[in-house]
């Protein structure tokens, strides 16, 4: 993901290719940390694992207080920093 001004400029798959910027799961990291804070006020239960570089999370499990067996898990893999 190409991140500008805090909005998605672009953004690839693991194998380079362009992925669209409207799919559902294509986050920033910014947006990533904004979803974990919405899960934390709403769930029975979380885990979250951070990058110990980065710091950004890698994996969460989340189980909704709103919605019966309404548990997500969320991995985030092969994340680096771009350079300018």
């Amino acid at each position: 993901m190409d991140v500008r001004n805090e909005k998605l400029a672009r953004a690839s798959d693991a194998s380079g290719r362009s992925v669209q910027l409207t799919d559902w799961n294509t986050l920033t990291v910014d947006q990533l940390f904004d979803g974990l804070d919405r899960t934390i006020m709403n769930s029975r239960a979380i885990q979250i694992v951070f990058d110990s570089t980065w710091h950004y999370p890698t994996y969460t499990y989340s189980n909704s207080t709103a919605v019966v067996d309404g548990w997500s898990i969320l991995e985030a893999r092969a994340l680096h920093v771009l350079a300018r």
